[in-house]
């Protein structure tokens, strides 16, 4: 069965609780005694077409007006919700029909009856004859050679192979690779398990970068005292803590004054280790690059990049990697 279309002028209906706003017509069904979930709204006149955010999407809606509101207002729904009952006379670009193709059947169609015969006889042996014939008769052939500019004497950059299944393990085979585990070069595992958490963490992080970059850049559009590294480490830990718990609608709720509630807000407060409004003025001001921007194109990671190189240098210059790494993000390698 083919849909109807719609258009402007087209009258369609559907039931009641795909209309929006759909508190104005679920109240006018209860105040008519309907059932909102169920009852269809009939006559519905489309009266245009655009692009609504219906249920927190973006979708393609009929603009209508409803008789059974009898308020004149206008109301969206969703195409596919609709059934067109009676088309529009003007009918939208693409639910148009398409104009069907006619067909005479007083013109003999090619091949009907006639066996066609190519231009040009695909036997090699009279390939050079048909050449020559079109030449005559002012055609330009191609040939099986190749263009001028395609002709080199450079030698080929690749051979060509054949595919096999490797019988032996790539690295066992390289006697340069070495089966070792990976290691930092400034200390030792055994010294690392004597570390606490804050240590292996600053080991770990880029610190020079921070002090030489991302602290004096931050200082630049901060408001009131300059940041310092072990405030930095701070507000990094808040950041770090808050992004462990999930359903926390707002930051503020880590600083609330009100008791920790199993079903509401956050389960911990974070007013020990920092205030909240310093934590908002860190927030604000936070900068990770002191570079500016390039001028001739847009880089859309610009404003991480120098983190990025700085992580990269900082585990080129102080950590021996094992022969195999699997790492999380690999835009940091």
């Amino acid at each position: 069965m083919v849909r109807k279309r719609g258009g402007i002028g087209a009258v369609g209906k559907a039931m009641a609780r795909f209309f929006h706003p759909s508190k104005e017509v679920e109240a006018k069904c209860l105040q008519e005694g309907k059932t909102y979930k169920s009852h269809v709204l009939e006559d519905a006149i489309i009266i245009g077409r655009e692009t609504c955010r219906i249920n927190r999407k973006n979708q393609l809606a009929y603009q209508c007006r409803l008789p059974f509101m009898d308020d004149n207002k206008v109301y969206a729904i969703v195409c596919s919700n609709m059934t067109i009952v009676e088309e529009g006379a003007t009918p939208f670009n693409d639910e148009a029909a398409a104009t069907p193709i006619l067909r005479d059947d007083s013109i003999e169609l090619r091949g009907s009856q006639v066996n066609a015969s190519p231009s040009v006889n695909h036997d090699r042996d009279t390939l050079a004859a048909d050449m020559a014939r079109l030449r005559a008769e002012g055609i330009e052939v191609d040939t099986e050679q190749p263009a001028p500019e395609n002709i080199t004497n450079e030698p080929l950059l690749s051979t060509t192979g054949k595919w096999e299944n490797p019988r032996t393990c790539p690295r066992r085979a390289d006697s340069n690779i070495k089966n070792s585990k990976g290691c930092w070069k400034c200390f030792s595992w055994q010294t690392i398990a004597d570390m606490d958490v804050l240590a292996v963490f600053r080991m770990c992080m880029p610190e020079r970068y921070i002090r030489e970059v991302c602290i004096p850049a931050t200082n630049v559009h901060i408001i009131g005292e300059r940041l310092t590294l072990p405030e930095f480490y701070r507000w990094l830990g808040c950041r770090f803590f808050m992004a462990c718990f999930v359903g926390v609608c707002s930051n503020e709720n880590w600083w609330s004054q009100k008791p920790i509630d199993q079903f509401d807000g956050a389960p911990f407060r974070l007013n020990d280790v920092m205030s909240r409004s310093r934590f908002r003025v860190i927030d604000a001001a936070i900068r990770y690059t002191g570079k500016p921007p390039p001028s001739d194109f847009e880089d859309k990671f610009h404003h991480m990049r120098e983190l990025q190189d700085a992580f990269n240098a900082h585990y080129a210059e102080n950590y021996t990697p094992s022969w195999l790494s699997c790492l999380d993000e690999s835009m940091n390698t």
